[in-house]
């Protein structure tokens, strides 16, 4: 004789699925959606340089491109804006006076600077040329006093710096027309590679120090239309409001 089939087992078991479906998709609708992925930030664009600061070096490159060559020099860069030449001129020991073969150099020189201020006559306010003298720290031993051996390389140095400031204002670039200067630093202000050195040769050097002035660069009106700089702030200034008139 044929056994029943029992289908409550199936039926029951259908139901459960059925169950936990239905549930399941409530659970999925009543969920809150995920958030949104925050955009990512949009990189920082560099801001452009100060038109001051990139015309003050485009200044002092011109006229160090005039000195550089017949000077002889080697160019050294500062942490600031001047651009300094160092200059080895072959002095006598103890001696300020130039030789004929670097007096030559400085009549070029001189020459070349004073055909860069008649094309562009505004350079020749906007930058300074100071001409530094320094030596070594040795002192002579036959000074008179303990006065003249500390201030001998004081003098040394300025002599030297004034010799050469001599040489430029005779062929038209003097200081009461142009912004140049003599200074002596004796030796106050060694170059990194002499290591404290007392007698290190690269010491005994004339440096020219190309300084471009700011302050007047920034009175330029061409400043206010340049693209590739940031202008000064009196470029950017807003229109007077009109509807007080």
């Amino acid at each position: 004789m044929r056994s029943r089939v029992d289908v409550w087992p199936s039926l029951t078991d259908l139901f459960s699925a059925l169950l936990v479906a239905t549930f399941g998709g409530l659970i999925m609708i009543t969920r809150p959606p995920a958030p949104a992925p925050e955009p990512a930030p949009a990189p920082a664009s560099v801001a452009p340089p100060p038109c001051v600061d990139v015309v003050a070096r485009e200044v002092a490159n011109a006229v160090r491109r005039r000195l550089e060559r017949p000077l002889e020099g080697k160019v050294r860069e500062t942490h600031g804006d001047d651009v300094c030449i160092d200059v080895y001129f072959n002095f006598e020991l103890n001696e300020d006076e130039i030789r004929p073969e670097d007096r030559e150099k400085l009549q070029q020189a001189c020459q070349a600077l004073k055909t860069l201020f008649q094309d562009e006559p505004h350079l020749k306010q906007e930058v300074e040329i100071w001409i530094e003298g320094h030596t070594d720290a040795t002192q002579p031993e036959n000074a008179a006093t303990p006065r003249d051996r500390a201030l001998y390389n004081w003098r040394l140095s300025s002599n030297r710096a004034v010799s050469v400031l001599y040489e430029f204002s005779q062929c038209g670039v003097e200081p009461k027309s142009h912004r140049i200067r003599a200074v002596g630093y004796a030796d106050t202000v060694p170059l990194p590679k002499c290591g404290g050195k007392t007698d290190c040769q690269e010491n005994r050097r004339t440096t020219f120090r190309i300084r471009p002035d700011k302050a007047v660069i920034a009175g330029r009106s061409e400043l206010c239309t340049r693209k590739d700089c940031e202008p000064p702030s009196r470029c950017r200034s807003e229109p007077a409001d009109q509807s007080s008139k």
